[in-house]
């Protein structure tokens, strides 16, 4: 767990909870995630809906041998029926369901995005406070079918997007060279926050094996749990887009999927060679993207997290994430510093660098 947190560890916002193939294959899919026991499923009119995934009755949990009957499933235990919004429809030995509060379970909102089943979570229980965008909208063109990769790291949900923007830890742990951020720091504080990236990479990710290439990353975080960005070369014609969903399991464990595709109609070559050439870069940029976060798993797993850090002037993009990230947190949680950070010193050439983190 990321020490020197005093809060839930899950801030507010959008989650990928199951994918559509695991649901359409079961139909009923117990999660556990969030720190929280849910239940995803898909009605006989195809409607997807994740709840609570104990039932009020007297505790069983839908999504171990629960079945849809309908629009409703069933409770494995006494048959109780509950709809999608979570109201209990139907008691089979009695002539009326339960009405009020106590006897419905929380119907998470949920929306489907690249494959997956994507639930608002808020620690309240609140109604979302912003939408996901349709990523599909984005891909123009003839683009390759997205495939997905998965790891689980312990580590804080917090610490996963601050390393995207952390250049500074780029060429000693991952090998780039002149990285540099583009980054409006007078952009409103909304649920995204959009910046880029120049880096010179290894060629090996596009078969380019003993070069150097010249990358340019345009990031889109969508709060602090889904995040996409376009990926192109400066010398060569390739155009990539690329999908992080982080899911935090419990208190210490994160699961990462992370999502590819390619435009197939940047890449001049007869079909067949084609197709070849999109599988090298498929594996290629799967390998690396998995080495990277392998690469900093020991760092994730073993550091604290310090409020306020010392900083150099160089070190300003990771105060501005920090102040944007506060706003997924309900006011009493969040980041905060402990009894041993409040006196640490401020050493830093551009002292504003530091201020809100």
């Amino acid at each position: 767990m990321l020490r020197n947190y005093t809060m839930s560890s899950f801030p507010n916002g959008w989650y990928a909870v199951c994918s559509l193939e695991d649901l359409r294959k079961q139909k009923v899919f117990p999660i556990k995630s969030l720190g929280r026991d849910m239940v995803a499923f898909q009605t006989e009119s195809g409607a997807i809906s994740v709840l609570d995934a104990h039932c009020p009755h007297l505790g069983a949990h839908l999504g171990h041998g629960g079945t849809i009957k309908g629009e409703t499933i069933e409770c494995p235990f006494h048959k109780w029926g509950f709809d999608r919004s979570g109201k209990c429809q139907n008691v089979p030995y009695s002539k009326c369901a339960p009405k009020g509060k106590k006897s419905q379970l929380h119907a998470y909102p949920t929306i489907e995005r690249l494959g997956m089943v994507v639930i608002y979570y808020s620690e309240d229980y609140s109604a979302p406070a912003w939408e996901i965008p349709q990523f599909s909208d984005d891909l123009q063109g003839n683009w390759t079918k997205i495939t997905y990769a998965e790891m689980i790291i312990k580590t804080h949900i917090q610490e996963l997007a601050e390393n995207g923007i952390d250049t500074q830890h780029f060429e000693p742990m991952h090998g780039s060279e002149e990285n540099s951020v583009e980054l409006d720091e007078n952009q409103p504080f909304g649920p995204q926050l959009i910046f880029g990236l120049n880096l010179v990479y290894p060629g090996d990710g596009i078969g380019r094996f003993g070069k150097r290439v010249p990358v340019h990353v345009q990031w889109r975080y969508n709060g602090l749990s889904i995040l996409d960005n376009f990926v192109t070369l400066r010398d060569y014609p390739m155009e990539l887009r690329q999908y992080f969903f982080f899911t935090p399991l419990d208190e210490e464990r994160v699961r990462l999927q992370m999502g590819l595709c390619i435009n197939k109609d940047k890449i001049k070559l007869p079909s067949f060679l084609r197709y070849f050439v999109i599988k090298l870069i498929e594996k290629q940029n799967t390998k690396i993207l998995l080495n990277n976060f392998e690469e900093d798993r020991a760092i994730w797993e073993n550091k604290i997290y310090r409020v306020p850090p010392i900083l150099c002037s160089e070190d300003g993009p990771l105060t501005h994430y920090r102040r944007w990230a506060k706003q997924f947190y309900s006011q009493k949680n969040g980041p905060s510093q402990t009894e041993e950070d409040k006196d640490i010193p401020v050493a830093c050439e551009n002292p504003a660098a530091i201020r809100g983190c």
